[in-house]
C-alpha cells in the first residue's frame, strides 16, 4: 500500500497544472451580473470601515464588505523557528497594540509550484495564522466552521482565495475559520534524536487552531461549544486523524471529510523515521554531532525539498509527507480505530467524494491518451500496493475502449469512494449520525477536458461559492452551490443537513446504505458502488 499512498502527493500539483489550463479558456459562467450569481469572495471591497476585535492576545482590526467581516493573518501560536522548527506549537505571545488583520499571513514552506494559481506567497515558517469570516453585524452564538486545507501535506494555505469564507458567513450566518499548519518535513519529522522521536506536529498545529477557536470564538460572535472541523484532501484526511485523536477531544462538535481517504498518507513510525533519516542525509546533516541543530540552520525550503516528490503517478519513487503513529496524537493507524470504533469524538459525520476523482490525476501524469497495453501495464505495477494480484484487478477494471476513463475510475473507486463508503459503514455501526454525498456535477469551468467531468476537488467552489479565475457562479451553477452550502451549514447548526425544503438527505446505515447525489438535480439514492466496493473490500479491508 505504501507506494500507492505516494500518488496523492500529486495533489496540489495537479490542481496547480488544471486551474492553469482552466486560466486559458472561457468559462461558461462569466463575471456578468444576474439575479443567480453568487460570492464576491477575495475580491469584495475592503474600503468599508474598519472592524476591532480582542481576542485574548490583543485586539485586531479586519475589514468589513457586503455583510461579512474578515480578520486575516491572526498569529495563534509561536513562529516555529529556530529551536522551535520540529517541535510543538508554543504559544503566541500576546500584543497591546492594535494588530492589522486586513491580509493573510505567509503561507507555510512549500514548494513553489508556479503559476497563477499555486498557494499564495510569500512562504515563510512564521506562518502559524489564521483567518477568521463572520458575519456583519456581529451575530451571538453563531455555528462555527473550522476549514483544513487540502495538499497532499506538502502544499496549500488558509489564503488561497478559493477558501474565502465571506459568502458563507454573508449568506448563511456562521463563521469561518481557516488554519495555517506546517507542511512536509517541517510537519512531519521523525528522527530518533527529536524528542519523543518527533511528533506530528501539523497535527498539533491544527489542534493549537481549534484551542484558540475554542478560546476566541465568542469574541466574533461565534459559539466555541458549536464548532464543526471541515476540510477536502489532506483536509479531510486530516479530519480522520482528529475523530480518533485524544489531542482533538471536545474542540469541535461536527465533521466533514470531502474527499479524504482515512488510509492515505499515513505511515508507520519506522517508515517516518527512515525518511527523516533520509531528510538528514540528503542536507548533509548525516556526520553532524547534532544532526537536528544542523537541520535547523538550514533555510525552511533547502528542508522541505531535501528529498525529492514522487517520480511517477501513485507507483513512482520519492518522498511520502503526512501523519505517522507518533504514540502521541495517533497511537494507531486511524483506519484500524475507526473500523474497530475506537473513536475518540464521536460527532455526527458527513463523508463523501466526487465522482471523478482520479481524472485530475490523469491529467497531470499525462495519462490522457494511453493504450490499451499501457494501461495493463499500469494496473499490473499498481495492484500489489493494494496487496492485490493483477490478474483480479484487470478483471474486475478491463481497459475497455477508453483506457484512460477506466483509469480514471480504478483510482476513484479504489482510493476515494470505496473507502469513504468503508468510514461511512463504520462511524454509522459507532453510532454516529453519518451522512454519504457524491459530488456528480461537472463544472463548466473544467469543460476544456472531457476527461475531467466532476474531478477531485471541484466540490470546493460549491461549498464556498467561488470561482477558481474569481469570477462568479451563475445560473445552475449558482444555484447547486446554495444549495450544497445550505446542507453544510445546516448540518454545522445542529448536526443535520436537513431543513429548508431541500431534498431530503437520508442518514447511513449498512442497512439502509443511503447517500445524496449533489447535482443540478440533487436527489436521494441507496447504495453506492456496491459490487465494486464489495471487490475492494476483499482487497483492503
Amino acid at each position: 500500500m505504501q507506494r500507492l499512498l505516494r500518488g496523492s502527493t500529486w495533489i496540489a500539483l495537479a490542481l496547480a497544472l488544471l486551474l492553469a489550463a482552466c486560466s486559458d479558456s472561457t468559462p461558461a459562467n462569466g463575471s456578468d451580473g444576474g439575479d443567480a450569481s453568487i460570492g464576491d469572495g477575495p475580491s469584495a471591497d475592503t474600503s468599508a470601515p474598519d472592524d476591532v476585535v480582542s481576542t485574548k492576545l490583543g485586539p485586531v482590526r479586519g475589514s468589513v464588505a457586503g455583510g461579512a467581516r474578515a480578520f486575516l493573518g491572526i498569529p495563534f501560536a509561536a513562529p516555529p523557528v529556530g529551536a522551535l522548527r520540529f517541535m510543538p506549537p508554543a504559544p503566541a505571545e500576546a500584543w497591546t497594540d492594535v494588530r492589522d488583520a486586513t491580509k493573510h499571513g505567509a503561507s507555510c514552506p512549500q514548494p513553489d509550484l508556479g503559476g497563477t494559481f499555486a498557494t499564495p506567497g510569500p512562504y515563510k515558517e512564521d506562518c502559524l495564522t489564521l483567518a477568521v469570516y463572520a458575519p456583519d453585524p456581529a451575530p451571538k452564538n453563531a455555528p462555527v466552521m473550522v476549514w483544513l486545507y487540502g495538499g497532499a501535506f506538502i502544499a496549500g494555505g488558509a489564503g488561497t482565495p478559493w477558501y474565502d469564507g465571506r459568502r458563507l458567513a454573508r449568506e448563511a450566518g456562521v463563521i469561518v475559520v481557516a488554519i495555517n499548519y506546517r507542511l512536509g518535513p517541517l510537519g512531519f519529522l521523525a528522527h530518533p534524536a527529536l524528542p519523543d522521536g518527533g511528533q506530528n506536529v501539523a497535527l498539533l498545529d491544527q489542534v493549537a487552531g481549534l484551542r484558540w477557536v475554542k478560546d476566541n470564538i465568542g469574541a466574533f460572535g461565534g459559539d466555541p461549544e458549536n464548532v464543526t472541523l471541515f476540510g477536502e484532501s489532506a483536509g479531510g484526511i486530516s479530519v480522520c486523524m482528529h475523530l480518533v485523536s485524544s489531542k482533538s477531544k471536545g474542540l469541535f462538535q461536527r465533521a466533514i471529510i470531502e474527499s479524504g481517504n482515512c488510509q492515505l498518507l499515513v505511515q508507520t513510525r519506522a517508515d517516518a523515521e527512515k525518511q527523516g533519516l533520509d531528510v538528514i542525509d540528503k542536507a548533509g546533516c548525516s556526520t553532524a554531532s547534532d544532526p537536528i541543530a544542523c537541520l535547523r540552520g538550514k533555510d525552511a525550503l533547502a528542508v522541505t525539498t531535501a528529498v525529492q516528490l514522487p517520480t511517477g503517478l501513485f507507483v513512482g519513487e520519492g518522498a511520502l509527507w503526512g501523519p505517522f503513529i507518533d504514540g502521541t496524537t495517533l497511537t494507531e493507524h486511524p483506519h484500524d480505530a475507526l473500523l474497530a470504533g475506537r473513536i475518540e469524538n464521536k460527532v455526527p459525520l458527513i463523508i463523501g467524494t466526487t465522482e471523478n476523482e482520479g481524472s485530475l490525476f490523469l491529467l497531470l501524469g499525462m495519462q490522457t491518451d494511453i493504450s490499451a497495453s499501457d494501461y495493463d501495464k499500469f494496473v499490473t505495477d499498481l495492484a500489489p500496493t493494494f496487496g492485490a494480484d493483477p490478474t483480479k484487478v484487470l478483471a474486475q477494471y478491463p481497459a475497455g475502449s477508453n483506457p484512460p476513463d477506466t483509469l480514471a475510475r480504478l483510482i476513484t473507486e479504489a482510493m476515494f469512494a470505496c473507502p469513504a463508503r468503508r468510514v461511512a459503514r463504520a462511524t454509522s455501526a459507532a453510532g454516529l449520525p453519518t451522512y454519504l454525498y457524491r459530488f456528480t456535477h461537472a463544472p463548466s469551468f473544467f469543460s476544456f477536458s472531457p476527461l475531467l467531468r466532476a474531478p477531485h476537488g471541484s466540490e470546493i467552489f460549491f461549498v464556498f461559492g467561488t470561482h477558481p479565475l474569481g469570477l462568479k457562479l451563475q445560473g445552475d451553477e449558482a444555484t447547486l452551490a446554495t444549495a450544497v452550502q445550505g446542507y453544510w451549514t445546516r448540518f454545522a447548526a445542529s448536526g443535520d443537513p436537513n431543513g429548508a425544503g431541500a431534498p431530503t438527505w437520508p442518514t447511513y446505515s449498512q442497512s439502509a446504505e443511503k447517500h445524496l447525489e449533489l447535482a443540478a438535480t440533487i436527489k436521494a439514492g441507496g447504495p453506492l458502488l456496491t459490487s465494486v466496493c464489495d471487490f475492494w473490500d476483499t482487497l483492503t479491508p
